[in-house]
C-alpha cells in the first residue's frame, strides 16, 4: 500500500499500526507477571515482527524509514527489559540482554535476501523485469526515492557484489549475509529444551516415557499393559481391544 506520491512511508505506519493491534491481542500472556522475559521475547519476534515486517522487501527503505520503525521497536524492547527512556539505558545493551536485534537490521537482511532470490530468477520474472524498466518520460532526478537506490546504498555499506547472487555463489552469499547479521540466540543449558519430562522428578520422568514407549537410560523396554498399547500401531496409544 502506498500514497498518490508512490511513498511507503503510509504503508509503514499502517503496519505499525497492526504491530500494536498485535501486541493488543497476547497482552494478557505477554505481560503476565509469570512469564519470563525471554518468552516475552520469543511471542513478540512470533506474533508482533511477523506482522510489522510483512511485505517490508518491497519498501524503499531509506534513514528516515529505518528511524521510524527503530523508535517504535524499542519502545516495545524497553517494555519487554523493564525499563523506561528516563533510565537512560543504552540501547545497545538493551538488545544485548534481550538476545534481540533492531527492526531496521531485521528489515534489511530480509530486503538482501530477496535481492538475492530476484536475481536468480528467469529473466521473464516480472519481478526481475521490474527492476529495470522505465516508463515512457520518466526522469532520473536524485530527488525521488526509489527500491534500487536504497538497496544499491545497502549492497556498498556491506561491501557486497552482484556476482554472489548468481546460483554458483548462492552459497557464498548465503554465507556472506549470515556473517553480517548474526543469529542472536540464548546459549542452551542442561537438558535439551524438545524433552517434554525434563521439568519432572526422575520416577514421574520414567513413567511418562514408558506410557510413550520411550525406553529410559537405566530400564527395561516397557512390560504388560504399557507393551500392549503399543503393539498395534507404533505411534499412538490404542487398545488391542478397540478399533482405529
Amino acid at each position: 500500500q502506498f500514497d498518490e506520491f508512490c511513498d511507503d512511508l503510509c504503508d509503514i505506519e499502517r503496519r505499525i499500526l497492526l504491530g500494536d493491534q498485535a501486541l493488543g491481542r497476547i497482552r494478557k500472556t505477554l505481560w503476565n507477571k509469570d512469564t519470563t522475559r525471554r518468552l516475552r521475547v520469543k511471542m513478540v519476534m512470533t506474533f508482533v515482527y511477523p506482522t510489522v515486517a510483512c511485505c517490508s522487501e518491497t519498501w524503499a527503505f531509506g534513514r528516515q524509514e529505518a528511524d521510524i520503525v527503530d523508535k517504535w521497536w524499542m519502545r516495545v524492547m524497553r517494555r519487554l527489559r523493564g525499563v523506561t527512556i528516563w533510565d537512560r539505558m543504552k540501547t545497545s545493551d538493551i538488545l544485548a540482554d534481550l538476545k534481540a536485534s533492531l527492526l531496521s537490521e531485521l528489515i534489511d537482511e530480509r530486503q538482501l535476501r530477496y535481492l538475492g532470490h530476484i536475481h536468480r530468477y528467469p529473466d521473464a520474472r516480472w519481478v526481475k523485469y521490474a527492476l529495470t524498466a522505465e516508463r515512457p518520460g520518466q526522469t532520473n532526478s536524485r530527488k525521488q526515492k526509489q527500491w534500487r537506490k536504497e538497496i544499491t546504498k545497502k549492497l556498498k555499506k556491506h561491501e557486497l557484489t552482484i556476482d554472489m547472487m548468481t546460483k554458483p555463489e548462492k552459497g557464498r552469499w548465503k554465507e556472506r549475509l549470515n556473517n553480517i547479521f548474526p543469529r542472536k540466540r540464548p546459549k542452551s543449558g542442561g537438558e535439551e529444551r524438545s524433552d517434554p519430562t525434563r521439568y519432572l522428578a526422575p520416577g514421574q520422568r520414567n513413567g511418562v516415557k514408558n506410557a510413550f514407549n520411550l525406553r529410559p537410560a537405566d530400564g527395561p523396554p516397557p512390560q504388560g499393559k504399557d507393551q500392549a498399547l503399543t503393539q498395534v500401531h507404533p505411534h499412538r496409544l490404542v487398545r488391542p481391544d478397540k478399533p482405529l
